[in-house]
């Protein structure tokens, strides 16, 4: 019972310093640069679809389709969504929109301010793995900005 009320407190720490992160206005735009929101008329947001799939899931990580529904309800009442459709969302678009939205939250990081006095290492994410490199100049040549992977429209679920 003690390490299920120390996880909720942790969650709601990370959730706190993962939403002051990523600004909704830049979040938007990458989901329309990366074609996740194609449509104007679309009622789920960018940042909406960013929550769910990360600080809304902290606290339990292993929540249904449903549960998922009923939480981006709670962010924005006007994407109300069907389990299937949310389902149809989890596609190659919404994998290259988080890749895009974790890198630039990444690179935001890494940036060198003016009073920064660090040595200049930095981590290397790769897969699971943390490996150290070199410094924060590597880490984001690294990172370089990844297109939208073309999809067919016969291949889409």
């Amino acid at each position: 019972m003690k390490m299920k009320q120390e996880m909720k407190r942790y969650a709601r720490k990370v959730k706190g310093k993962l939403t002051t992160v990523f600004d909704p206005d830049h979040l938007e735009a990458l989901a329309r640069q990366t074609d996740f929101i194609q449509r104007s008329s679309s009622k789920l947001r960018g940042k909406d679809f960013v929550e769910l799939m990360t600080t809304e899931m902290i606290e339990d990580p292993a929540v249904s389709l449903e549960g998922l529904c009923d939480v981006l309800v709670d962010l924005n009442p006007q994407a109300q969504m069907t389990p299937q459709a949310l389902h149809q969302r989890l596609n190659p678009y919404a994998v290259t929109y988080l890749q895009e939205v974790f890198q630039w939250a990444l690179r935001q990081q890494l940036e060198p301010s003016a009073n920064d006095s660090h040595s200049g290492r930095c981590l290397r994410l790769v897969g699971c793995c943390l490996k150290t490199a070199p410094n924060a100049a590597y880490m984001q040549s690294w990172l370089r900005p990844l297109k939208a992977p073309a999809v067919a429209p016969a291949a889409r679920r």
